[in-house]
């Protein structure tokens, strides 16, 4: 706390100053003498020690919300990738909607009780928790400017159930093979109504699907796939970019991965090398008579060359799901089903977590540990009981 003076038009002034913690502070200005500007600072230090929150009477949490998202209020650079970015867009527009026009100084755990109760009955648990972890964030960084205390602080965002957090959808063995075979067959053109001859019609999206199945890459990840990413002699996938869509569908733009973990080589099989040097030699054929070049082309590539556009691969898996009679589940299951397929054949948990990805293998399990046998315990017993025989 300290009381400070200044010039202003060539008369004193004094501005006092209220230190609120974490290196955030309060500062006041235009006061004519020392008293009131002492006074502001004992009122002010008061309202801090009860908690209470300092705002214009007039703010809405809307008005705040807008302001938070177009200026950082912490004077410093955010470090959020646009898609990130862009989510927090999509979450503000639903907070806005419901809870904007509260008074910011009026704001309370209530009103977001409230607000999740609507919610619910539109939107996911684990999209809720977003929302309301991003206005807590949005909040917290209010204080020092609008606020001492952030008028969330005890708002405990919203539970999710152990059910619903380890919901993992995938396909059974039969069923990837099912839906490969569809892939494949979709690819050659034996699914369409023109379809004259056995040949190569577009590739592209019966390998998408494999290398998904078979390496546990995710959507963005295969995407950003380049040939150079691709080591036929080591037998390897190089993950070192993903594709995001912040500014549309159709631009791709690439991005790093979240974690060092994230940027890995990925092991082949023999069969997989197979598959990418058949596929490899098509699209050469293809990218020629297109006039492009492989060197600067994805591995799975848009129509004029560039990156895939989303839209454009949802509405295909979607056909090719449905062409194979299978019950309907996003290309993201072919990860999930990847990881089942190794814990099925007893792989060590640290290689599962260290092939797809993930920053620990707390994740992993936190996220496919249900899928172990459950007997694992009796495993484990039976394993100490012959390290005991043996000693």
């Amino acid at each position: 706390m300290s009381i400070e003076p200044y010039y202003k038009n060539g008369k004193l002034h004094y501005k006092a100053v209220v230190y609120v913690g974490r290196g955030k502070r309060i500062t006041k200005r235009g006061f004519t003498n020392k008293t009131s500007a002492r006074a502001w600072e004992a009122d002010t230090t008061s309202e801090i020690n009860k908690g209470d929150t300092i705002c214009s009477k007039r703010t809405t949490l809307g008005e705040y919300l807008e302001l938070w998202y177009s200026k950082d209020l912490n004077g410093a650079k955010r470090t959020v990738t646009p898609y990130t970015y862009l989510r927090y867009r999509q979450h503000l527009n639903n907070i806005i909607g419901e809870l904007g026009h509260i008074k910011l100084n009026k704001l309370s755990i209530y009103h977001v009780f409230d607000a999740r109760e609507v919610f619910k009955k539109r939107l996911a648990p684990l999209s809720i928790k977003h929302m309301e972890s991003v206005l807590k964030s949005a909040l917290r960084d209010g204080i020092g400017h609008h606020f001492t205390h952030s008028p969330l602080r005890q708002l405990k965002t919203i539970q999710i159930e152990d059910k619903e957090e380890k919901d993992i959808k995938f396909f059974e063995p039969w069923e990837q093979q099912k839906l490969l075979q569809t892939a494949k067959d979709y690819s050659y053109g034996l699914r369409t109504r023109n379809f004259t001859e056995k040949r190569p019609v577009d590739l592209r999206w019966y390998m998408r699907a494999y290398i998904a199945r078979n390496t546990g890459l995710r959507s963005g990840e295969i995407s950003a796939l380049m040939w150079h990413h691709v080591d036929f002699e080591k037998e390897i996938i190089k993950v070192r970019k993903s594709v995001e869509y912040s500014s549309g569908d159709t631009q791709g733009n690439t991005k790093s991965p979240k974690t060092k973990k994230g940027t890995r080589d990925v092991h082949l099989k023999p069969s997989d090398i197979a598959e990418l040097k058949k596929y490899k030699a098509w699209v050469g054929q293809k990218l020629l008579a297109l006039g492009l070049s492989i060197k600067d082309t994805p591995v799975i590539f848009a129509h004029d060359g560039g990156y895939l556009h989303r839209s454009q691969v949802r509405k295909i898996w979607d056909t090719i799901v449905k062409q194979s009679g299978l019950k309907h589940r996003g290309i993201h299951c072919l990860r999930h089903s990847h990881a089942s397929n190794l814990i099925a054949q007893n792989v060590n948990i640290k290689i599962i977590s260290e092939r797809l990805g993930h920053k620990s293998t707390s994740i992993t399990w936190d996220r496919y540990g249900h899928l172990y046998p459950e007997n694992y315990k009796e495993q484990i017993t039976d394993a100490l009981e012959k390290i005991d025989r043996m000693g």
